[in-house]
């Protein structure tokens, strides 16, 4: 973890990542994200769709299994053979489908070098010139799992797949995507971990790499849920659209955006007012919005199915001193809320927002004045503002009313705030 935080392009360490998940620490659902970051690293990687087409397998997803197995089988022929595709259920002999995945057997000079585990052959891939290579999830040094232990945990994750209860069940991992943005601080950070610790599958994205990376780690070592990370910067048109775009095709299908990127930056009067903070403003509240809106919402609409979360402020309703812009880019996103629930509640699509009034726990404060940390601690001298995991809760809440049911707007201050301007400040 610590490689690839410090270089987030080591093809080598997020696969040694997702190979220690999925077998050494037992965690395979953990290790699809990682198997997946090297091949969008290395498309053409030798073994990485093989070892997803092995985890699917063992989590008792057959689709996506042999979605994987052919995939591996275009980049590295080698693991095409008639037992895997007898394992993989793969032509005229699906109906006998062995138990468990079937390595591609290697004939050594000195032999078969197979070995028996629980009644079958496992047979270990070959890297195309007839030399033995690792298996995917194989420790050197005799530290790993034995074959028999490997096949037995195999065996185990099938028969719970085959017993596996109802969606509602708290056992079973959601199959749900959520994208978030902004989501290296405050709100946004907050409310990805609302929706991981509750096992949904997340999308975070935002500008800093590094922290978009620390904190999938954090999440999934803490919860085990499957994160995806894109770092781009919503004020980017095209860098949207490619980071959408590159994708795995199992995460490009969102069923809840939460459009959470946003600032303010300054507090002057409008005949003082810092024209580049104006654009910055303009450019991420609302035209960031609407560049990650319109990338998503087509998907939304072509499967009749998904829920758009804009995160305004009260700002957008109560103007303040000083607020000008900003106000006018969140009054810009309560209008663009109410019109895309027009434009899409037809194609069974909800859209809702929260406004929350001031909201500590976040780097609002301290963007608005350039760094100034006591400036900013000032905002919330004496009194208890609302904390960001208030509102990541609310934003949960919103998204999983039942289907029938469209939230329109959550308008929420703390208790000692009465509106914009009037607070309570007598202490906290």
């Amino acid at each position: 973890k610590k490689a690839i935080v410090q270089n987030d392009q080591n093809v080598d360490a997020y696969y040694m990542l997702a190979a220690l998940l999925n077998e050494h620490l037992d965690q395979p659902e953990n290790s699809v994200k990682h198997f997946r970051k090297v091949l969008n690293l290395q498309p053409k990687h030798p073994f990485a769709n093989y070892d997803l087409a092995l985890v699917y397998h063992g989590l008792g997803d057959q689709t996506r299994a042999i979605e994987f197995y052919q995939k591996a089988v275009a980049v590295n022929p080698e693991l095409k053979t008639e037992q895997n595709d007898i394992a993989f259920g793969i032509g005229e002999k699906e109906a006998v489908a062995s138990e468990s995945v079937i390595y591609q057997k290697n004939q050594s000079a000195s032999g078969d070098d197979s070995t028996e585990t629980n009644g079958q052959e496992h047979f270990a891939p070959t890297a195309g010139n007839g030399d033995r290579v690792n298996e995917p999830n194989e420790i050197p040094n005799g530290q790993g799992s034995s074959n028999e232990e490997r096949m037995g945990k195999e065996k185990d994750r099938e028969q719970q797949a085959a017993t596996s209860q109802l969606p509602s069940s708290p056992t079973t991992v959601k199959t749900t995507v959520v994208l978030v943005t902004g989501a290296t601080a405050g709100i946004g950070k907050a409310t990805a971990e609302v929706f991981a610790k509750n096992g949904y599958r997340v999308i975070m994205t935002g500008r800093r790499q590094e922290r978009l990376a620390d904190l999938a780690m954090s999440l999934t070592s803490q919860y085990e849920c499957a994160v995806e990370t894109l770092a781009f910067d919503v004020r980017d048109q095209n860098a949207v659209q490619m980071a959408f775009n590159d994708l795995p095709d199992d995460w490009k299908n969102v069923d809840i955006l939460i459009n959470n990127a946003g600032l303010s930056r300054g507090l002057d009067p409008i005949h003082n007012g810092n024209t580049e903070d104006w654009e910055t403003m303009i450019d991420t509240n609302i035209k960031g919005l609407l560049y990650v809106t319109r990338a998503i919402s087509p998907h939304m609409v072509g499967r009749k199915k998904g829920h758009i979360i804009n995160v305004s402020s009260i700002a957008g309703t109560e103007v303040y001193p000083g607020g000008n812009v900003y106000s006018a880019t969140k009054a810009a996103v309560s209008s663009l809320t109410r019109s895309m629930r027009i434009d899409l509640h037809q194609h069974n699509i909800r859209v809702s927002q929260v406004s929350p009034g001031h909201v500590e726990e976040t780097e609002f404060a301290r963007v608005r004045f350039d760094g100034d940390t006591q400036r900013a601690e000032k905002v919330y001298e004496n009194f208890q503002p609302l904390k960001s995991v208030d509102v990541a809760e609310t934003i949960y809440f919103i998204a999983t009313r039942p289907a029938h049911v469209n939230i329109q707007d959550v308008y929420m201050f703390g208790t000692q705030q009465a509106n914009a301007t009037t607070i309570n400040r007598s202490g906290r």
